[in-house]
């Protein structure tokens, strides 16, 4: 077997630079746990925090379009902690003001690309708010263009996973008649394309 190192200074040296090298190497393994760990934990309270949205823009989408009473502010913030109570326990701190602002913001933004309008109308006994026509619901509306997109980005995430191209026509199955026809065409040539 030939020496590569005849010389033992060379060899010495060569020891030293492998066992500097793997002790680089470590290090930077661990801070990359560490940035995994923190990335997950982080994505962990955006969704927890984005799944509180989605109840409470429930809630505020139900009072808006409930002509049969008026729903003042402090009513809306009232039923939405009621729900988080109900799902969370009697622990659940609730929300505060600023949120269903800007929860209240958020809706009317997303009513107003459909040409309705979150109204506030002061009865003299203050403010109180529904949408302009009396059977709309943003959840009862078709897909935007981000929800668009991000559907497109869940579908190429996972597609990444080994064994995907057999779930995701089994998962979507006739769904996909309901899909707008640019997912629609989307699902289908990507899982084709996939499954080659």
């Amino acid at each position: 077997m030939p020496d590569y190192f005849p010389n033992t200074k060379w060899r010495r040296i060569f020891c030293v630079y492998a066992n500097t090298l793997h002790s680089i190497i470590r290090l930077l393994w661990a801070f990359l746990r560490k940035i995994v760990i923190f990335v997950c934990l982080i994505n962990y309270i955006s969704l927890a925090s984005n799944k509180h949205a989605q109840i409470r823009y429930k809630v505020l989408d139900d009072c808006f379009s409930n002509f049969r009473r008026k729903f003042y502010f402090s009513d809306l913030m009232e039923r939405c902690n009621e729900a988080l109570r109900e799902l969370y326990g009697e622990d659940h701190e609730g929300i505060k003001t600023r949120t269903l602002r800007s929860d209240i913001n958020y809706i009317r933004s997303r009513a107003t690309e459909e040409g309705v309008e979150v109204t506030a109308q002061d009865d003299g006994n203050g403010f109180f708010y529904r949408y302009s026509e009396p059977n709309f619901s943003i959840f009862k509306r078709g897909l935007g263009e981000d929800d668009l997109a991000q559907l497109k980005e869940t579908i190429l995430m996972l597609q990444r996973f080994k064994g995907m191209p057999k779930i995701i026509p089994a998962l979507i199955g006739s769904r996909i008649s309901l899909m707008p026809s640019s997912i629609k065409q989307y699902c289908t040539s990507s899982t084709r394309l996939s499954m080659m």
